[in-house]
């Protein structure tokens, strides 16, 4: 009776434990593979592709704070205009 109980649960474990195991190794392949891709690209050849170095000086970062605020004005004032029935 405890035999056939061990093995049902062995049938049901093993092929869990099986799908488990070919799950890491399949991750381990992505992560070497996204990690081999990402070094790649950051070497001067790579710089060199992208015209990295003809660029006369870098780029502004976008200002966020103040297209957050002209987007919040925006919305009070169509807001407004709608409590006011304008629209």
């Amino acid at each position: 009776m405890n035999t056939s109980i061990l093995t049902h649960m062995a049938a049901a474990v093993i092929p869990l434990i099986i799908i488990l195991i070919a799950y890491l190794i399949y991750r381990q392949f992505q992560v070497s593979k996204i990690r081999t891709e990402y070094w790649s690209r950051q070497g001067s050849q790579a710089l060199n592709e992208i015209g990295f170095w003809d660029l006369e000086k870098m780029p502004e970062p976008p200002n966020i704070y103040t297209e957050k605020d002209s987007l919040f004005t925006a919305l009070q004032t169509i807001a407004l205009v709608q409590d006011l029935g304008l629209l």
